[in-house]
């Protein structure tokens, strides 16, 4: 079965595999423009099945009732740069294989891990070579973003930190800290720098 994840079919984008039933038929999990979401087969969506159903009430689907809560859109908007090719921004998150974990693809679950979201604070990836899961992500304000995207996340030796991270056996935040501090490759790679010494 060809992989149809990040198709898009109307208003729904297919975010991944869902199963499949008795007969071996693969489920395929989309997400709708409106927030809501669904299991198809592919025959149904290739012969025009494009919306959770929100169309035909002409309104969004509120089935799950979170729609307007505070943390929704930044889901919403999450899901759409790492799922739909169509997005300004997949190139930089979907497009280079930052992906939203398979818990998080649930609202409700996203929501009961996030929740509450700090004052001013938007959501952030410790390791920008990883993608948004409750491990990886955190709330922090606009510096400490510009921060984490400024620090290279490739090495000169061409390892990413986060393979660094699991190679010395600690955590990516070490490597990001270092490499703030103005520690050389060198220096992160044998935990010690010179100005320390």
């Amino acid at each position: 079965m060809k992989d149809i994840t990040g198709n898009k079919y109307g208003k729904l984008t297919v975010s991944g595999k869902a199963g499949k039933n008795k007969e071996g038929r693969v489920k395929w999990l989309c997400v709708c423009d409106c927030g809501g979401s669904g299991t198809y087969y592919k025959n149904n969506l290739d012969a025009g099945r494009n919306h959770c159903g929100c169309e035909a009430n002409k309104k969004p689907n509120l089935s799950h009732g979170l729609r307007y809560h505070e943390l929704y859109s930044i889901w919403s908007s999450m899901m759409n740069r790492c799922e739909n090719p169509k997005s300004k921004d997949f190139s930089n998150y979907g497009g280079r294989g930052i992906k939203v974990c398979a818990r998080w693809k649930n609202v409700r679950l996203f929501i009961e891990d996030m929740h509450p979201r700090p004052d001013g604070m938007s959501i952030d990836r410790i390791d920008n070579d990883l993608g948004y899961t409750a491990q990886n992500c955190r709330w922090a304000n606009k510096s400490t973003q510009m921060i984490n995207r400024r620090i290279t996340s490739r090495l000169s030796c061409g390892e990413s930190v986060s393979e660094i991270a699991k190679k010395m056996g600690v955590d990516s935040r070490t490597i990001y800290m270092r490499k703030y501090r103005g520690w050389t490759d060198d220096e992160i790679i044998n935990g010690k720098s010179k100005a320390e010494k």
